[in-house]
């Protein structure tokens, strides 16, 4: 009798095993949206989101006069901006950047309202669900998602200018047969700009507390 009073005590003075969440599970199961300290964390550095916009807006800007000389090829600044943001960035930050860049990117294609803003968006939405899975941070990886990103980005674009565009006046040859020379390039150059993309995220990151 004495033996399972002891076993009762013991039983009753035991922790629970599942009273902890496990932090690793945590981020397993919620992705990059943390909780807590790393919530506020991600919400301070939402401003930075002006940044990235500001380097659209340049990108674009650049890429307006050189096209004058070279309308043929160009690097597709917006599919290289938002692979970055999907594998990079936080959640609410990478979202947020990414329209953001959609949203320049419409004022220099002066097509549908929204069109760029929306292919931006779907693509950093499809990398971000995509790159837990498909191993989208090693460097075959990107190259490969900005090849894909880059190709149906243009395409997406390409395709709404010509749904809306007055019948002999959407985009012409040159505009769809520059796709696979422009997603090249862009594969090409993805792990340079990238690397500098991350060391500008390094040092304008929200100190640690």
């Amino acid at each position: 009798m004495n033996r399972f009073r002891a076993l009762a005590r013991r039983l009753l003075r035991r922790e629970p095993e599942n009273r902890r969440v496990d932090p690793s599970a945590q981020r397993e199961i919620l992705g990059s949206i943390h909780l807590g300290d790393s919530r506020a964390k991600e919400i301070a550095g939402v401003w930075r989101v002006l940044l990235w916009a500001g380097l659209a807006l340049a990108a674009f800007q650049i890429q307006a006069g050189l096209l004058v000389h070279a309308d043929f090829v160009r690097v597709d600044a917006a599919s290289l901006l938002v692979t970055f943001f999907a594998l990079r960035l936080r959640a609410i930050e990478g979202a947020l950047a990414a329209y953001a860049v959609g949203f320049v990117a419409d004022l220099f294609v002066q097509g549908p309202p929204g069109l760029c803003r929306f292919a931006a968006v779907a693509v950093w939405t499809a990398g971000r669900l995509a790159a837990p899975r498909a191993g989208l941070s090693s460097r075959v990886g990107r190259v490969v998602y900005a090849l894909v990103t880059s190709a149906v980005y243009q395409l997406c674009v390409l395709g709404g200018l010509t749904l809306v565009a007055n019948p002999g006046a959407g985009p012409g040859r040159i505009a769809w047969l520059s796709v696979v020379p422009q997603a090249l390039l862009t594969a090409a150059l993805v792990l340079p700009v990238h690397a500098a993309l991350a060391s500008l995220d390094r040092r304008t990151a929200p100190a640690r507390s």
